[in-house]
């Protein structure tokens, strides 16, 4: 059977993983290939990263070890996506297809989401094979871009225990279909959205009231609700055992500096904000909000009753959630 295959290559910066994480499958009448992991500078990387790339485009990008616009840092990680449809007439004068472009969208967002510091990429170049006869291989920056800031210190690391974690939120998210009329599709939508804007703000206490509007947004009821009931929810979904919901509300709503006071003096122009307490709250509450919106793909996948209040039915499954983990 004839086929056309879509490639897209996306470096990674920041970056680093112990084993590469690959993932495979079908979607619509496409099957998928993903690899993430390092590629050493040289002829051998780069004549199997350019593997359906046209002499235009290897005479044009000599290397693809390039840097961001911003940190001057060489790309070590490629993510790689190979994308391979039974051939028809429309994809013989394509050079892309919507699958392509959602697996892409859907392995980026779960990606950021289950690395230690999020995901730093600046550009995709697509590629496919056989090219059409009107023009070489598309490459160039995609609908999807990242941005440079990151306000979480180190290498940003998917760690192999998250592997099997992120093929899971990748087939959710790949395969869901999205409602708008349905508030948990509307408010994960937003949630994933908004978690990939925090990489935007180049100022860390920006990024911070962001991570709030998710916070607030999934777990807050309306505003006449006070902070405690959705501080409730969320230590509730990410505890890993119950002594866990205790620290991580107080965290949120009661210790000295929690989220809720910071994040109304940062709304507020309070100019004797602490920098230095900005940033280290920030780590917490990202990774905080990070699991919440993993946890919240994974519980309510398929099991949500849409007839009912959206944040009752999360509560219930919060507190099913909740009372299933051990006490210590």
């Amino acid at each position: 059977m004839d086929q056309k295959a879509f490639r897209s290559i996306t470096p990674i910066f920041n970056f680093t993983l112990g084993t590469d994480f690959s993932h495979s499958g079908a979607f619509k009448d496409a099957s998928f290939n993903i690899r993430l992991r390092k590629y050493e500078p040289g002829k051998k990387s780069y004549d199997e990263l350019m593997k359906y790339a046209d002499k235009t485009s290897r005479s044009q990008l000599t290397s693809i070890h390039i840097y961001t616009k911003g940190p001057m840092i060489l790309a070590e990680f490629f993510l790689v996506v190979d994308v391979i449809h039974p051939s028809n007439e429309d994809l013989k004068v394509s050079t892309n297809s919507y699958e392509s472009v959602h697996i892409l969208k859907t392995i980026l967002d779960s990606l950021r989401l289950h690395s230690s510091n999020g995901l730093l990429c600046d550009k995709t170049f697509y590629f496919s094979f056989p090219q059409h006869s009107h023009g070489g291989t598309a490459y160039g920056s995609p609908l999807i871009n990242q941005n440079p800031f990151l306000h979480l210190n180190g290498l940003s690391v998917l760690r192999e225990s998250e592997f099997e974690k992120c093929r899971s939120t990748f087939d959710i998210l790949l395969n869901k279909k999205w409602n708008n009329n349905v508030t948990l599709d509307k408010l994960l939508v937003l949630a994933i959205e908004y978690h990939k804007a925090v990489f935007s703000f180049q100022a860390i206490e920006h990024g911070f009231l962001i991570l709030m509007v998710i916070f607030e947004a999934l777990f807050k009821k309306d505003n006449n609700e006070n902070r405690t009931q959705a501080s409730m929810r969320i230590s509730k979904l990410i505890s890993v055992a119950k002594k866990d919901q205790k620290k991580i509300h107080k965290e949120f709503s009661v210790d000295t500096n929690n989220f809720y006071d910071l994040r109304n003096n940062i709304a507020h122009g309070d100019p004797s904000l602490d920098q230095a307490v900005i940033k280290t709250k920030y780590k917490a509450l990202y990774q905080y909000i990070t699991m919440a919106i993993i946890k919240l793909i994974s519980i309510t996948d398929g099991q949500v009753n849409h007839g009912v209040n959206y944040y009752d039915e999360v509560t219930r499954l919060i507190d099913r959630h909740f009372n299933a983990l051990p006490s210590t």
